[in-house]
């Protein structure tokens, strides 16, 4: 949200710019352009920016906000002069828009143009902006020259007076105050800051002691102030502080979210319809008097209805069930626990706890034996992925006593656990983010009506937070107020309605009378673009000012679009316990948009439960901002005036996040499978363009667990990978090569470097670039130039020799697919050497290709159960009988592109037919297999390539694409798909842009921390030419890789910090001041590792709540 002061500001502009001149309201069509390109730009979608603030300026040229956009698109894109040029044209459509100015400052910057940067940033601070003033302030600090100090502390006084309660501006002028030996000055800053200290991390606290006792000035107290700084970056009122102040270099510019000559379209819900009502019509099928709950069942064409009488259930797709007395709270679930994109059912009643699924004949089986729940008193029934595996579980509130999990091993086998140990008969419970960090909580209501809220720690873990005593008898969620986060709401036995987020708690609805034992639903139910509430027999329908009550005729269980026309009806019990669906009237012709979340496919994927049970879904429409989570399978979205949905981000249930644009109502919106951790991508220079070559440090993953007990040790952090010498040719005396970090992880680069090996034409140079549980030796190997094998089958006795002749991008894909990414069933090559391979003497197999990976969560599904474990490589050879195991445990490929070399010398027996088998369980996709004869290693020549700069710096994310289902995804380094924050990072300090070399030289523990979104570039002294010789190189590193995956360990935060001897990554994370690696490098936390990254930006990328 903009700041007051600015906004009042531009509007005194724009009334002395347009007089009495009426603005004009734009099209419908055109807002939907604007704002599509606006938020395509926050959440990284370049190309559909592009294309759609492009449309708005054909249909409107004259509105300067979408030339300002357009002009921030270019200038992420690096394409300064296109940002300057649209900027121009912006800024001659209302040149006294500070905005516009302050962007075309950044341009300047971004560009090196350190003086036009300055007289753009001085031109928009007059306009009253605080941010360009406080840019102006830094800029001409950073010039220098004469009388830039005075400048920098003229501008610094202004600001104060503009913005006197900003601890971020005070420290700056304690900085400056010491640069200039200001004593007073300096002691008064100090002063001021202490006004704040008490709420900050006592680490800053000491701190501020010690810049206290450096009142003399100098330089010493400018240092002090800037530790102060660093320290005081992980408080959130601090960040606040700072994000009105500065634009931070990852977004390079900001976008205007709002017109400046146009009317601003709706940003509220419209008005409610208090003219809607409910028709009561019987349920067709349900005849009768003894009804006692109904619920929607959704299939994949339709919904219909599912019910419970005292002796009964009964529902759509042929469920006819003995079942008595099914609880009114909690007793009926209808959810897809086994994922296969039908739903299933679990009841609770008089007979205990009930579990069904569908069978293949299209009827519903009853699975409950297998569950072994014998004597256990339960009240309720509800449907989570707790360990955030792939599948939902289910959390059964006993009648007394702590809450049992059934945790869904994946195979039909579940695992009864306590989780929440300080519940007491749980009676209500949800499954949404209570404390923002993006996992889902578990909020629950206790037989004595308390609220608790257990926070996810991840990997199964929680911590019980404080109980409040709410009085409750029923429990939902939602963001009522749509500012992104999911309020918990209650009920409580008096029929007050309340909200509770983050810590505090609000009364939305004053009850006048008892509240009986009901759910709480949540919908838009007259489509105006605010949720509404229903609770027993009353509806109250949402205004900004208020909840309007509406009576309604049968007490309400259910809610769903039943009759197909976009208004949500109800599903309910009369008082003559009649089952009733009460249709929806309602006068106002809003607008609706239904979403269909979907899970990925039934085979090859498992991320994801097949119904994104927990997933959010963020929507924009104009100016308009909503969220709800996923609790059932059709998420329903009023729209109010507005005609559709402009665009939709998804985050699935893994963390995964997903924008759709153009939805039809009533859209599937399935995920999409691509990878959200493969460590850092390598790219070199060839001469022409920066190409791909391979993925990099893939041997020392950080907190990957192997199942869910068991985290996997780091023994070997050091990493080789070939670089063609075609990939990287010399331009102007050097060679470059980029590390880029562009998927859900943190890296911690330790080392770097480059050789260049030079052999004969006619050899070959490998690396072997294998994952094993023994390492590979570490070793460049000479090899007569590889050559294909005579005949080579798939395990089907198919003919493959064709697609792994050569490495062309033509794979290995006839295994098919596991239920879980990465595994598959048990499969193999089979490999007839041929007559021309050498029988004596050494004989390499060279093998190329890439592996689909599994990831933390896939591993702890698969540790469930009956699921085989995954088994890397092993090598079976033909002994003229039969197939013996020459080699149990290869590993497999370290990612795309890799070269794995196998030794098979002195493993064929003689006088057979020399035959071997690779077989897995892996999705490894081979490119080529071949054979080599190893060389003596004289015939190469290695030499290092000194380092002559390394440079971090922030450069966004590629675009990727895979040619088929059977390839790799390949990113496109020259083609940007956006510079936004794209996922939610893990929190901590992260190295500052600049020059990392001190970081790079040497195994020690000093390494570059090294965020998704950054980019290292290393540019190496050029060689002379080898002349006859064929020139190669092999780039090694020493490093790690933390990825963001819920069920790796410590996943939210960069904490704790790898070390060199430390194999186990199993230390609790505390300050990082605690931290043994801070310890042993303090300095290096007030000389490099000065950013502080939150997922703040991600977070808000499609909310109005903008610093």
């Amino acid at each position: 949200m903009l700041d007051i002061r600015r906004t009042i500001g531009l509007l005194m502009v724009l009334s002395f710019g347009c007089g009495d001149e009426e603005m004009a309201t734009p099209s419908p069509d055109y807002v939907s352009a604007f704002y599509t390109g606006v938020f395509a730009l926050e959440v990284g979608a370049f190309d559909r920016a592009d294309a759609s603030l492009s449309r708005a300026l054909i249909m409107e040229p004259d509105e300067p906000a979408a030339w300002a956009n357009r002009g921030v698109l270019r200038l992420r894109r690096g394409d300064y002069e296109g940002a300057a040029k649209d900027l121009e044209t912006a800024r001659s459509l209302m040149p006294e828009s500070g905005d516009i100015v302050m962007l075309q400052g950044l341009v300047e910057r971004s560009r090196g143009q350190s003086d036009a940067a300055i007289a753009f940033f001085e031109e928009a601070a007059q306009q009253g902006l605080v941010k360009a003033r406080y840019a102006l302030m830094k800029e001409v600090e950073r010039r220098g020259g004469a009388g830039s100090e005075d400048e920098v502390w003229a501008q610094l006084e202004v600001l104060i007076r503009q913005v006197p309660d900003n601890p971020a501006l005070w420290l700056e002028r304690a900085r400056q105050a010491g640069k200039r030996d200001d004593e007073e000055a300096l002691r008064a800053s100090v002063e001021k800051l202490g006004e704040w200290a008490e709420g900050w991390p006592d680490a800053a606290r000491v701190q501020l002691r010690g810049l206290q006792g450096e009142m003399e000035g100098g330089s010493e107290v400018a240092v002090q102030a800037m530790f102060l700084h660093n320290v005081l970056l992980r408080d959130p009122m601090y960040r606040r502080a700072l994000d009105a102040l500065i634009v931070p270099a990852e977004r390079l510019g900001d976008p205007i979210v709002e017109f400046l000559k146009f009317n601003a379209p709706q940003a509220m819900p419209a008005p409610a319809d208090l003219d809607m009502h409910f028709e009561p019509e019987p349920v067709v099928g349900l005849e009768g008097s003894d009804w006692q709950v109904l619920k929607p069942f959704w299939s994949k064409e339709e919904v219909g209805v599912v019910a419970a009488s005292a002796s009964q259930v009964w529902g759509a797709e042929g469920i006819a069930l003995d079942f008595p007395d099914v609880s009114e709270m909690g007793g009926m679930l209808t959810v897809d626990w086994n994922n296969d994109f039908a739903l299933d059912l679990a009841l609770v009643g008089a007979e205990g706890f009930r579990l069904f699924r569908r069978a293949e004949d299209g009827g519903i089986e009853d699975v409950t034996d297998s569950i072994g729940l014998d004597g256990e008193e339960i009240a309720g029934v509800w449907g989570a992925d707790v360990e955030m595996d792939g599948d939902v579980d289910f959390v059964l509130g006993r009648s007394t006593g702590p809450p049992l999990v059934l945790q869904n091993n994946g195979d039909g086998s579940f695992v009864a656990q306590e989780l929440f140990g300080n519940v007491d008969g749980l009676r209500g419970f949800v499954w949404v983010d209570c404390d923002g960090d993006g996992d889902p909580d578990a909020a629950m209501l206790d037989r004595e009506g308390q609220l608790i809220e257990a926070i996810n720690e991840r990997a199964g873990v929680f911590t019980p937070g404080a109980k409040k005593a709410v009085n409750g008898v029923a429990l939902s969620a939602g963001d009522l107020d749509r500012d992104g986060r999911l309020e918990r709401v209650v009920v409580d036995r008096d029929g007050t309605v309340m909200a509770v987020s983050q810590g505090e708690m609000r009364t939305l609805i004053q009850g006048d009378s008892t509240a009986g034992p009901d759910p709480l639903l949540i919908a838009d139910l007259d489509n105006n673009g605010a949720l509404d509430l229903v609770f027993g027999k009353r509806a109250f329908l949402a205004s900004e000012e208020a909840y309007h009550a509406l009576d309604l005729q049968a007490r309400v269980t259910g809610v769903a679009d039943l009759t197909g026309d976009g208004r949500l009806d109800l599903l309910g019990i009369s008082d003559a316990d009649e089952a009733l669906q009460l249709v929806n009237r309602g006068d106002l012709a809003y607008h609706w948009q239904a979403i269909r979340p979907v899970g990925g496919r039934a085979f090859g994927d498992g991320r994801i439960n097949a119904l994104g049970l927990g997933a959010e879904v963020e929507l924009r429409s104009g100016a308009f901002y909503q969220k709800q989570v996923v609790m059932d399978p059709v998420v329903h979205f009023g729209l109010g005036t507005y005609t559709g949905a402009d665009l939709v981000r998804i985050v699935w249930p893994n963390g995964m996040p997903q924008v759709e644009f153009d939805l039809e109502v009533d859209q599937v919106a399935r995920a999409v499978q691509r990878l959200k951790g493969s460590c850092p991508w390598v790219f070199a220079h060839n001469g022409s363009e920066m190409v791909f070559v391979t993925d990099f440090l893939w041997r020392s993953p950080l907190g990957m667990r192997i199942n869910a007990q068991v985290v996997a040790g780091i023994d070997q952090t050091e990493d080789w990978v070939k670089v063609r010498g075609d990939q990287l040719i010399a331009q102007n005396g050097v060679y470059d090569i980029r590390i880029t970090g562009e998927l859900w992880e943190t890296h911690f680069v330790d080392w770097v470097s480059l050789v260049a090996v030079d052999h004969p034409e006619g050899t070959a140079i490998f690396v072997d670039e294998r994952f094993a549980r023994v390492a590979p030796s570490l070793e460049i190997y000479a090899t007569t130039q590889p050559r294909s094998f005579a005949v080579v089958k798939d395990d089907r006795g198919r003919d493959v020799t064709d697609r792994v002749r050569a490495r062309d991008g033509q794979y290995v894909d006839t295994f098919g697919r596991g239920i879980y990414q990465g595994v598959t069933r048990e499969h193999y090559v089979e490999v007839t050497v041929g007559d021309e391979v050498p029988r004596e003497g050494p004989l390499w197999l060279v093998g190329q290709g890439w592996i689909h990976p599994t990831d933390s969560s896939i591993n702890v599904a698969l540790g469930q159960g009956s699921h085989p474990p995954p088994q890397g490589l092993s090598l079976h050879v033909f002994d003229g009988a039969d197939w013996r195991v020459a080699h149990p445990d290869l590993g497999f490929p370290a990612g795309k592109r890799k070269t794995v070399l196998i030794d098979l010398s002195g493993v064929f027996p003689r006088d057979v037919p020399r035959k071997f088998r690779l077989q897995t369980n892996l999705e490894i996709y081979w490119d080529r297999l071949a054979w080599a004869v190893p060389l003596e290693d004289s015939v190469m020549t290695v030499q290092s390539v000194p380092l002559a700069r390394a440079q971090l710096r922030y450069r966004g994310f590629s675009q990727v694409a895979e040619a088929d289902a059977s390839s790799p995804e390949v990113p496109d380094y020259h083609a940007l798909g956006g510079t936004s924050q794209m996922w939610r990072d893990l929190v901590g300090y992260y190295t500052r842009y600049g020059d990392v070399e001190p970081l790079l030289t040497q195994v020690d523990d000093r390494y570059a921390i090294v965020n998704a979104g950054d980019e290292i570039q290393l540019l190496f002294v050029a060689l002379p030419d080898p002349g006859e010789l064929v020139r190669d190189f092999v780039l090694k590193g020493d490093g790690w890789v933390k990825d963001g995956d819920y069920n790796t360990a410590f996943s939210t935060t960069v904490l704790p910090l790898p070390a060199h001897g430390v194999l186990s990554y199993d230390r609790v994370p505390a300050t990082l001041e605690d931290d043994p690696v801070f310890k042993r490098n303090a300095e290096d936390w007030q000389r490099f590792h000065t950013r502080y990254v939150t997922p703040d930006w991600f977070d808000r990328a499609l909310r109005n709540d903008r610093p």
